[in-house]
């Protein structure tokens, strides 16, 4: 609910080990639906040699860059 709160006494809590956890993805539907998305989504990625790590600022400065880049440092 909006504005709720929580308070735990910290050294009871930890001594019992509870675990408090929460979600800010909202109710049991809405978490299936995050989950039946997940592996559907693909990000672009490319792998290069350190030695084009200049070349590739370049291509960032320029906004030609979509995804990520992996640099091979072997």
């Amino acid at each position: 609910p909006p504005k709720a709160s929580i308070s735990a006494e910290e050294f009871s809590t930890i001594i019992r080990m509870i675990e408090i956890k929460g979600s800010y993805i909202g109710n049991l539907f809405n978490t299936q639906d995050a989950i039946d998305c997940f592996g559907l989504i693909k990000v672009p990625f490319k792998v290069g040699k350190l030695s084009g790590l200049t070349q590739t600022f370049k291509l960032m400065e320029e906004g030609k860059i979509s995804g990520g880049y992996v640099f091979d440092t072997s």
